[in-house]
């Protein structure tokens, strides 16, 4: 009797012959394939126990006609390999034990892999089967489960003909994966247009620190986080327009049916463009020329290597860890940039390089917001977004003071090192400048000391641009720091404004660190820059703008108290850009000098 383990319904009249056997066909399954179990060096490729019950001529009969005909063998010696119809050679294949540990050492102590099975059958009821669970050697186990059935039929049978059943597996037929990769340059193409289009974030905040504006917004009661969020909330309208207009034309109505799950991409575009807009943003901090070029060229560079490691693996890659590797590229890679993200929830669209096929074909793709589809995308970039913020809050906040003063200090100037180290204090133009202004009537003693410098130092490269100065400041004085081109007298304004860090030293507001607490120490301060750091708005708008950020409850009377004090009122409707260099130096002033105090100041004065 000749049994398929797999079979379909609509079986037709046809018959295949297979080595002189007819076999019907069975639609929609493969072909029958010969199962082969392969010898080398003489090594056994079926472990049977106990002897007793594997024993006999029975026995020997049915190993020789189940297996004989499968096992390929292969002498290194003699350098012959093929198919062995010696019942001889075929017995001296097969192992007998009499216990399961040694059954399970013959098939485990294996220099090469083991291809074959083990049995271990006491009785016929209770066999015990050893085999790889490797869908490739599934014919293989068939022949196992062949001799188990025959063990079985074969019970009391110990002369004459035994009873054979056989057992083949064959497969269902499948359809060949054949992904369009031609949807690849269309995904390429939509990341890339977002790159551009977000990167053109960085343009404004790098051109606001570069030209002081953003410092003149700290040092006058400006909060950090409002001002990030201000940007953020700008952007943030770019981008949720843009991200409707290509969602609705490339993925969303009639063009649905060509995606999976398209509805997931909207909220990816979205995601993308906040954090590479927070992305913009650290950028900012740190870049001064050609800021667009840099942000858009480092995000397409990290997108670029991300996409060669997806083509790498697709072409060279290990075949049966390709789906695994392409699942480690974007838990790993992929938090490398938002680029990278966007990018895999296209190839997810579009099944591009087969990810939702699975290793096998049969991935479940009930569930899009599963961790191996979208789920990674989005968390992903909500990762990116967290990690930027905390890195915006470390900066701004000055919580980084400690790593910048004990480990991005090394390669001083050794003179500074002295300077430090020894304790020595060289009398620089500077500092001797700030101790005789500094000098007051021995009739009068402050009360208190408003500013404290201490022992600050502040170089580029090998040059100094302030060593070692201290002074400080009580209430009721005036301090002036004279000295030549180059002495250093902007660079201390903006050690103590927090713009600049110095490299040793400490400042000190209030008793505010200006270096540990940056912001709160601008909260007690009032900066009129020597630059004309405003931006286009009216002198009123400029003013109101500064009055509310400053947290004042009275911003009109505030406002109107600072334009006549300092006599500007009639400029007050006039755009800040047409005002002329004194007028703007006394905006800057306004600017500085609002406040309940200083404006009731200003007008008993």
């Amino acid at each position: 009797m000749n049994v398929d383990l797999l079979h379909s319904a609509s079986a037709t009249e046809a018959a295949e012959d297979h080595g002189g056997i007819q076999y019907p066909v069975f639609g929609p399954l493969e072909a029958l394939k010969q199962s082969t179990l392969s010898s080398y060096g003489g090594l056994p490729i079926a472990l049977f126990g106990p002897t007793s019950a594997f024993s006999g001529p029975v026995q020997d009969d049915l190993y020789i006609s189940e297996i004989g005909p499968h096992i390929y063998t292969y002498d290194s010696e003699s350098m012959s390999s093929g198919f062995n119809s010696s019942p001889n050679n075929t017995l001296s294949t097969r192992q007998l034990v009499n216990d399961t540990i040694s059954l399970i050492a013959g098939i485990t102590n294996r220099t090469n892999s083991f291809y074959g099975f083990g049995i271990y059958a006491p009785t016929p009821e209770t066999a015990t089967l050893f085999h790889d669970s490797s869908i490739y050697t599934a014919n293989q186990n068939m022949l196992a489960f062949s001799l188990i059935t025959n063990r079985l039929a074969n019970e009391t049978t110990t002369t004459g003909t035994a009873r054979k059943v056989y057992a083949n597996m064959r497969t269902f037929r499948s359809i060949e994966s054949r992904v369009d990769f031609r949807s690849m340059p269309i995904a390429i193409l939509v990341v890339l247009a977002f790159v551009a289009a977000a990167s053109i974030a960085v343009i404004y905040p790098a051109f606001e620190k570069v030209n002081r504006v953003r410092a003149l917004h700290y040092c006058n009661g400006v909060s950090p986080f409002a001002l990030w969020f201000g940007y953020l909330l700008f952007d943030i309208q770019v981008i949720v327009i843009q991200s409707f207009i290509v969602w609705g034309i490339l993925y969303a109505g009639s063009l649905t049916k060509l995606y999976y799950a398209g509805n997931y991409i909207l909220g990816v575009f979205i995601l993308f463009g906040i954090a590479t807009y927070l992305g913009t943003y650290v950028l900012s901090l740190f870049v001064k020329k050609a800021a667009f070029a840099v942000a858009g060229g480092l995000h397409m560079l990290l997108f670029v290597l991300y996409l060669i490691s997806y083509i790498l693996n697709q072409s060279v890659g290990n075949i049966e860890t390709r789906q695994e590797t392409y699942s480690l590229l974007q838990y790993g890679l992929g938090l490398t940039s938002p680029a990278a993200n966007l990018a895999r929830a296209l190839f997810v669209a579009m099944n591009v390089f087969d990810l939702l096929c699975g290793k096998y074909g049969d991935a479940d793709v009930s569930n899009a917001f599963a961790y191996a589809r979208y789920g990674s995308v989005y968390v992903n970039l909500l990762i990116q977004i967290a990690f930027l913020i905390i890195v915006l809050v470390i900066y701004e906040y000055g919580s980084a003071d400690w790593f910048r003063r004990n480990v991005t200090h090394r390669g001083v100037p050794a003179r500074l090192h002295y300077i430090v180290d020894s304790g020595g204090s060289p009398t620089q133009p500077l500092a001797r400048e700030a101790e005789k202004n500094a000098t007051v009537s021995a009739t009068w003693q402050p009360s208190s000391q408003i500013l404290k410098v201490s022992n600050v130092s502040k170089f580029f490269g090998r040059i100094f641009a302030a060593e070692n100065i201290s002074f400080n400041i009580s209430a009721n004085e005036t301090l002036a720091l004279l000295g030549g081109n180059g002495a250093g007298k902007t660079t201390m304004i903006n050690l103590i404004r927090g713009e600049l860090k110095p490299d040793f030293g400490e400042i000190t507001l209030d008793d505010i660190s200006v270096l540990k607490h940056p912001h709160a120490a601008r909260l007690h301060m009032g900066v009129c820059p020597q630059d004309d750091a405003v931006d286009n708005l009216t002198v009123r708008q400029t003013l109101k703008f500064y009055a509310s950020v400053k947290g004042l409850k009275n911003v009109e009377g505030n406002v109107d108290k600072v334009l006549n004090a300092l006599n500007i009122t009639i400029y007050e409707h006039v755009m800040v850009k047409a005002l002329s260099g004194g007028t703007k130096r006394k905006l800057s002033v306004a600017i500085a000098l609002l406040g309940k105090s200083v404006s009731q100041y200003l007008l008993q004065s």
